[in-house]
């Protein structure tokens, strides 16, 4: 069976409390300019998803904290609670120092998900229990969604591996520094492709 449409993006979604407790988040309540387009903790990312059949669906992204963990050489990463008409968790994500290169971790284990290099650069990673081919297909790129344009992008298409074989793709915008904003799924369910755009970056004061 394959996976709702909301989840081509993420590495792993994980039990909130779990996390808590293994890792000791510690949160966070700096209120971030959005403006910035860089990823900080304070920030409410709003995306929202339609498919082939005009459906649509909604997801809030809230980075609420930072984690640092010991498996992961000492890397800084951000929390960031999920919640939307599809899916609930927390996301990790940590940028180099001059944000060429962005890391995501899961189930113990450290990924790459996005690496320094040009267009054609390849790799794999495992995602519960999957594993995933990613290869930069575009770079330079301009995407404007409903909460502004970003400047270069990156564009990645992904794959599901299965034996020989691989799923649908999916492709992922990344601004480097910041986060998605946007993604084309055509490894839904049903009813793709699945567009979603980052529709607000807000911030809060919890």
């Amino acid at each position: 069976m394959k996976d709702k449409p909301a989840n081509r993006k993420r590495a792993a979604v994980f039990s909130l409390g779990i996390m808590l407790l293994m890792f000791g988040l510690t949160q966070n309540n700096v209120i971030a300019d959005s403006s910035t387009k860089s990823l900080k903790v304070g920030q409410v990312l709003i995306f929202r998803g339609v498919d082939a059949a005009g459906t649509t669906y909604q997801e809030k992204w809230v980075v609420s904290g930072t984690a640092r963990l010991p498996a992961t050489t000492q890397k800084n990463y951000l929390l960031m609670e999920v919640s939307g008409d599809l899916d609930q968790g927390i996301f990790l994500l940590s940028w180099s120092k001059h944000n060429t290169e962005a890391y995501m971790y899961g189930f113990g284990v450290e990924a790459i998900a996005l690496p320094k290099g040009e267009v054609g650069t390849y790799w794999e990673y495992d995602e519960d229990g999957s594993r995933i081919s990613a290869e930069i297909i575009e770079t330079g790129v301009t995407v404007v969604v409903p909460s502004g344009s970003y400047s270069e992008c990156v564009l990645v298409e992904k794959h599901k591996i299965t034996g020989n074989n691989q799923s649908p793709p999916w492709f992922e915008y990344f601004k480097p520094g910041f986060f998605l904003v946007k993604w084309t799924d055509y490894y839904a369910r049903e009813n793709a492709p699945v567009e979603w755009e980052l529709i607000s970056v807000e911030r809060h004061d919890d």
